[in-house]
């Protein structure tokens, strides 16, 4: 038993290492970035002498590309520390491309495996926030929960909306995950899709689609109860693009469902166009137009190189210093508040340049997932441009490993179909 664990591990190592990657969500904020730096020298050491290493030169040079001229822009910038700093915190943007898709050697039959390995994680994760958000509603406020039978406790969580028991947990509980919704939700959405995936395109036992279905389901509630609308809309094209595989060559399942869709929405016209009201509405009187104003008026001087790594948080505070008068920039001010959109960060930061380098890394990755049919990173690349519309995802570690892990990972997974 002994020596066939060990043959187990020696043959697999390449895969028991990248799998553990999968774990980042149900890790603290600390350890994300050691565990990245820890597996991609690892795969490179075990690696490192053996031949037919798989170099794809324009997948790699465009996964880092842009970080590069990130990190040439510290010449002219005027924080240098906090540069440094920055280039630190994203340093998993040059390291995972070529740990993954350089040096690891992955067989094609466990990409599905470890799509499967993270689903479950994100159902861990799902117990957690259910668990902790009973703990915190159960603190004072609804005292009666710690009486309660798991039924009441589900149907108590249902029914209270999420901002509700997490603007207590700042206060009175410590938590341990990295708890930002916008974040959080990138994880379960991708999750979500990963599984529906796998329902529609993996050879299954009974048993195992009905528990991969309900895994489905719970972390597809879960995406929509963190209320992050970016991930809402990225899970909803993300389940439209997957579902192109089902209805390839079938044009009768297209009619029924086409016709499905407009009766339903006939049905239920009054309610979508209430909804619809309130979310313009919503993105009218939304902050971050007038974080991406301040955003365009100190970058539009600096468009080709940009300001300089490390110099937009100073800047950006000069800028909503001079507007105060405006009472929407008072809570944007105080709160320090970054420019909410991760392709202005990158002009601020390295110009307009930068940009297109990230830009042609994105044409790169869904062209290749076009050509291959590779619905699940297409849908992947969907998810980032939205969310890279609303926030500095690359501003937090957890972004950081989210993207350029999941980047490195699909790119290496297209390259085996």
């Amino acid at each position: 038993m002994y020596k066939k664990v060990i043959s187990f591990l020696h043959v697999f190592k390449n895969e028991i290492l990248l799998s553990s990657l999968f774990i980042f969500p149900l890790l603290s904020i600390n350890y994300i970035g050691f565990l990245g730096v820890l597996v991609s020298i690892l795969l490179i050491i075990i690696n490192f002498k053996k031949e037919k290493l798989v170099f794809k030169t324009k997948a790699v040079v465009l996964s880092m590309a842009f970080y590069a001229l990130l990190l040439f822009s510290l010449i002219y910038s005027q924080n240098i520390s906090n540069g440094f700093k920055e280039i630190g915190k994203t340093i998993l943007i040059a390291v995972f491309p070529i740990s993954i898709i350089v040096f690891s050697r992955i067989r094609k039959e466990w990409f599905n495996q470890m799509l499967l390995l993270f689903v479950i994680i994100n159902i861990i994760l799902c117990s957690y926030i259910f668990g902790l958000a009973i703990e915190i509603l159960s603190y004072k406020k609804m005292i009666f929960l710690k009486e309660a039978n798991i039924f009441e406790k589900i149907n108590t969580f249902i029914k209270t909306p999420y901002n509700i028991p997490f603007n207590w947990s700042s206060r009175n509980f410590e938590v341990y995950l990295f708890f930002h919704k916008a974040y959080i939700s990138l994880s379960l959405c991708l999750s979500a899709l990963a599984g529906f995936y796998l329902l529609i395109n993996k050879k299954k036992r009974v048993l195992e689609t009905v528990l991969l279905i309900i895994a489905t389901v719970i972390i597809s509630y879960f995406v929509f109860y963190m209320r992050s609308a970016p991930n809402m809309m990225g899970y909803v094209i993300g389940i439209l693009i997957l579902s192109l595989s089902f209805f390839k060559n079938k044009p009768k399942r297209i009619i029924v469902t086409l016709t499905l869709i407009l009766g339903l929405g006939f049905f239920f016209k009054g309610k979508i166009v209430n909804a619809s009201s309130k979310l313009l509405t919503q993105i009218e009187n939304d902050f971050r137009k007038d974080i991406w104003l301040c955003g365009w008026e100190v970058t539009k001087s600096n468009l080709v190189l940009g300001l300089g790594l490390g110099d937009q948080e100073d800047i950006m505070l000069d800028c909503y210093k001079e507007k105060l008068e405006q009472p929407s920039y008072l809570k944007i001010y105080e709160e320090k508040m970054n420019s909410h959109n991760q392709y202005i960060s990158f002009v601020m930061s390295a110009g307009v340049i930068c940009l297109i380098a990230f830009l042609l890394l994105i044409y790169r990755n869904i062209s290749a997932a076009i050509k291959t049919s590779d619905l699940l990173f297409l849908a992947f690349m969907v998810l980032i441009l939205i969310n890279f519309l609303f926030e500095n995802i690359l501003d937090r570690i957890y972004g950081v490993f989210f993207f350029s892990f999941f980047n490195s990972f699909f790119i290496k997974r297209n390259i085996t179909l």
